[in-house]
């Protein structure tokens, strides 16, 4: 019997020798684990009160690993978002890139543009029809996936709904338009002591890109006021012509916030986060409101300006497969897109959760905010 099980001694010996010489350990030579280098950044306005980003990819670490354990994940934490650009730069320009990270907003086109990215063209899978569109499209250059979108932000614009009962006005409904919106500001625009100045305003903080992009102008980052687009000039007369209601006066969200003024454009997060108790009390606790979609200009629909948070895969990364799985896991998993809820103030990029959200939480308008990120728009960098 001693004698059968001599070759596999004998092959089991060979083997550690040759580990112990080599510094290579058993398993690595009978199949290594991967681990996968992620570099993330802390202190967005996007991060809600529980650990924010960082809680977020700590359970979508261990989640994953539960589920591959043949692949590590080790994410590299603490580094301040205005301190991430530099760092990441840096960590390139030395061949030490982590194998996924995220992309800063304005970064984009620098990484994807010059190469650095890995193309994504092979992850169009059913999981990543689950995307919103829109946010997915806004990973692309060129036509290429170069990202996939983990969270997104967009324009909404909040209503003062006591003031408008208090005025015997309208509230917006779905699908209004530029002339509900400037009919409701002009009858909301008062002097109420009647000394000569608006102390009632209608809309504050809105401006002709917003206007643009519910025109349908496709927003670039160099586009201004004078450019000679049709649109981009109707949106420019547009808001215009609602600053003029407020006479000689600029009101701010000051105004919004005492309760005398109708609308105010606001972000998703902005909108979450003070909706809910106890960060409810903060701001507008005077008064009823909540936030709509934009209004649809003449030529557009109800979309806004949407912020994401993308990640992406260097192009150098020698574990490309388990990288993609990664990346895949954490942008079109509906249980790990949900926790987006609870570790951010911004929303998921993922149809699913956002719906499973709006038939649990009834506090916020979530139906609303599925009919948003439908239509959102992304500006490229």
């Amino acid at each position: 019997m001693a004698e059968k099980w001599k070759p596999v001694r004998n092959a089991a010996l060979t083997l550690c020798l040759l580990c112990l010489f080599s510094g290579i350990y058993p398993e690595e030579v009978l199949g290594k684990k991967v681990t996968l280098d992620v570099l993330i950044y802390t202190g967005s306005s996007w991060d809600g009160e529980a650990g924010g980003l960082d809680g977020f990819f700590e359970e979508a670490e261990q989640a994953f690993e539960k589920q591959f354990p043949e692949i590590g994940i080790q994410i590299e934490r603490g580094i301040v978002e205005s301190e991430f650009r530099e760092i990441l730069a840096e960590r390139f320009l030395l061949g030490r890139e982590p194998d996924l990270f995220l992309i800063p907003e304005e970064e984009f086109r620098l990484y994807g543009g010059g190469g650095s990215l890995m193309d994504l063209g092979s992850l169009t899978g059913d999981a990543k029809d689950g995307i919103y569109a829109p946010l997915l499209e806004g990973c692309r250059l060129d036509g290429t996936l170069y990202a996939l979108p983990l969270l997104a932000d967009p324009q909404l614009i909040c209503v003062n709904y006591s003031l408008l009962h208090s005025l015997s006005l309208v509230t917006p409904g779905r699908n209004w338009t530029w002339s509900d919106f400037h009919q409701i500001s002009r009858k909301a625009a008062q002097d109420t002591d009647q000394d000569g100045i608006i102390d009632l305003f209608g809309a504050v903080g809105y401006d002709w890109r917003m206007a643009a992009v519910s025109n349908g102008v496709k927003l670039e980052r160099d586009m201004d006021e004078n450019s000679p687009d049709a649109a981009v000039q109707a949106a420019v007369r547009f808001a215009a012509s609602l600053e003029a209601l407020s006479g000689d006066w600029t009101p701010s969200g000051r105004e919004f916030e005492d309760g005398h003024a109708a609308f105010l454009p606001m972000r998703s997060s902005e909108y979450r986060r003070y909706s809910i108790y106890p960060r409810s009390v903060e701001k507008y606790s005077d008064f009823s409101w909540s936030c709509v979609e934009m209004p649809a200009g003449p030529s557009g629909s109800n979309a806004s300006e949407t912020e994401l948070l993308r990640m992406g895969i260097s192009n150098r990364t020698s574990h490309r497969k388990e990288a993609a799985q990664f990346l895949e896991f954490l942008a079109t998993d509906p249980d790990i897109q949900r926790k987006i809820f609870f570790y951010s103030d911004a929303l998921p990029a993922f149809r699913t959760a956002v719906r499973e959200e709006a038939e649990e939480d009834r506090r916020i308008d979530y139906e609303m905010l599925d009919r948003v990120l439908s239509q959102a728009f992304v500006q490229k960098p």
